[in-house]
């Protein structure tokens, strides 16, 4: 690797070479999502580049990925996943998810509103767990749709990052 450009909000910067280009690799001002290129013409995110510049790995010449830390490649991979549509749907679930873990609280109050606080109190005498039901229910019903989503995310990140992984070979 001779020159390298780097492409960042719009703006080409450039040439560096292989050093000032490590340099900046290693300062952070250029993550394995910067779009970079020795022509100018056809341009990679840098996570695509070899390790260490133009050195070939002793692993029969194949290509290392230089990587950031794990969140960003999580976000570079679920910026180009091959999931999309169920990604969105893990999205839209959860949104319901979490007004449907509302909406019990919300009757309650919409109950001591409507019925004012002193009746509402006459009305649950005696059954008291009526009172907390809702919240319970509601915190439950949270804490099961964020186990969801986080179950949900973890797989299509393991199928994205095989994929990506697999691409490579």
């Amino acid at each position: 690797m001779s020159e390298m450009y780097v492409r960042a909000g719009g703006q080409v910067y450039g040439p560096y070479s292989q050093q000032q280009f490590s340099q900046l690799v290693q300062s952070g001002r250029v993550t394995p999502t910067t779009e970079v290129s020795t022509d100018r013409v056809s341009w990679v995110p840098a996570s695509t580049l070899q390790a260490g510049g133009a050195q070939k790995s002793s692993a029969g010449g194949q290509r290392q990925r230089v990587r950031g830390s794990a969140s960003s490649y999580l976000t570079e991979l679920r910026g180009r996943t091959n999931y999309p549509i169920y990604r969105a749907v893990v999205m839209i679930f959860s949104i319901l998810g979490f007004i449907g873990a509302a909406l019990p609280t919300v009757g309650h109050i919409i109950m001591v509103l409507r019925f004012g606080l002193e009746h509402y109190f006459e009305t649950v005498r005696g059954q008291e767990w009526m009172i907390v039901m809702p919240f319970f229910m509601s915190a439950l019903i949270a804490v099961g749709v964020k186990f969801y989503q986080e179950c949900a995310t973890m797989i299509v990140d393991f199928a994205d990052s095989t994929i990506d992984h697999n691409s490579r070979d």
